[in-house]
Order: C-alpha cells, then sequence, then structure tokens
C-alpha cells in the first residue's frame, strides 16, 4: 500500500456511486488498494486476475470539448458507478467491479482535436443531400428495429432494476434537463411482446453525448436482464 494513504482512499479519482447500480464496491477497493492498480488510474498493463477464459476488457469513448459534467449525468441515467483516472482525462463507468478490478468497464475522454474536426466536417456533410437522406433512413431502422443497428450491450442485474432505468429513460427532460435532447429511449422491450422474439428485457438507448466512433453519429447503447 502506497505510503501515508488510507486503506479504502481512493487517490487521483472521482468516485461517486451511481442509483440503482449493485456494484461489488468491496472488490473495487480491494483492486484499487492494490499497488499495481495505483499508476493514476488502472494499470492495463497488469497481468489479468481472471485466467482461463476471454472476456470483455473495456469500451472505450470519446465526448465533445467541455461535456464531462454530461458524461457523469449520463451514467447516473443508466446507473453506472463512476470515476476519474489519470488526472481527471479519463471518465470511467464501471459496469461490474468482479473479480478481476481491471475488466469490464467503459472509458474515455475528452476527443482529441483531430477526430473533432473530422466529426465537425461529417456532422455538416449529414445534413446535404445525398447524406441526409440515407441518414434519416438509418435513424426511422433504429427507432422501428434498433437491435439491428450498431451497438454495444450491458446487462442489468434484474428485471426491477431494468425498469427503474427506463423510467428514468422516459423522464429524462423533467429529471435530467441537461440531457434533454442528447438522450433518447428508442424502444423498450419486454418478454411476451408482439414484435419481441427473445425472452428478455431489452431497452435501446441513444445518445451524442459520448461515441465509440463518431460523434456525428452518436451511440446506441442496448440494457437488457433475463429476470
Amino acid at each position: 500500500m502506497s505510503e501515508g494513504r488510507r486503506p479504502g482512499a481512493w487517490p487521483n479519482r472521482r468516485f461517486r456511486h451511481r442509483r440503482g447500480c449493485e456494484v461489488l464496491d468491496t472488490a473495487m477497493r480491494a483492486a484499487v488498494d492494490a499497488p499495481e492498480n495505483l499508476l493514476g488510474g488502472f494499470n492495463m498493463n497488469a497481468p489479468a486476475k481472471i485466467v482461463g477464459a476471454q472476456r470483455l476488457n473495456h469500451v472505450e469513448f470519446v465526448h465533445r470539448p467541455g461535456e464531462r459534467s454530461l458524461v457523469h449525468a449520463l451514467f447516473d441515467l443508466l446507473g453506472f458507478e463512476t470515476m476519474e483516472t489519470n488526472g481527471g482525462r479519463y471518465v470511467m463507468g464501471i459496469i461490474e467491479a468482479g473479480d478481476s478490478g481491471a475488466d469490464n468497464f467503459i472509458a474515455g475522454r475528452e476527443v482529441r482535436g483531430e477526430q473533432w474536426a473530422f466529426d465537425q466536417e461529417l456532422a455538416a456533410a449529414l445534413t446535404q443531400e445525398p447524406l441526409a437522406t440515407s441518414l434519416n433512413g438509418y435513424r426511422q431502422m433504429l427507432l422501428s428495429k434498433p437491435q439491428d443497428g450498431m451497438h454495444f450491450g450491458i446487462r442489468v442485474d434484474t428485471a426491477a432494476q431494468w425498469e427503474n432505468i427506463v423510467a428514468r429513460l422516459e423522464a429524462v427532460g423533467r429529471d435530467a434537463p441537461e440531457l434533454a435532447g442528447r438522450v433518447r429511449l428508442e424502444r423498450a422491450f419486454r418478454p411476451g411482446d408482439p414484435d419481441h422474439e427473445f425472452s428478455l428485457w431489452q431497452a435501446f438507448v441513444w445518445t451524442d453525448v459520448i461515441s465509440t466512433g463518431s460523434l456525428a453519429f452518436g451511440q446506441q447503447i442496448e440494457l437488457q436482464t433475463t429476470d
């Protein structure tokens, strides 16, 4: 343990518990207390603590200049725990700490100038024909069949937790006005719905606060549970 640091302290991080998110706090704190994970955030070069199986390590995103607070608001809405690492340059949304402490998270930073210049040019081009019509068709497809669009998915523990998240998304304009127009619930599917082919609760969310690709397109996120 680093000298002068009490057990459970979180140096160089801002950590906030997120409503509706049942994260393994004990495992997270054990991971952060481990010396190999104290170099300004998780040490991505450290050996994996879980062996013998492939698993999701992380999803990397970018956000617009000056919109760090909106990333925190978005993660709060979705029920993630968040922390900032590397002197505040990165925001991490902890999906579940598990036994590794260095896997299963979404992380990102402010977009670099080179990509931001490209994204702004692309966004302008998408307002002109022929791209404008193609983009509108794509957006309509996402509203009717969001599961057929590009997205990443996150498993929620229970149907009750899933319903709470969906309710917050439906009331985003009231409960998180800073995200109004920046986050929307595209569709929510429940087992037994006539147009739903899976025995899953699935919600598809679109946002342009973050993106794992171009900010001109935004990001689609699936939230699902089998409970």
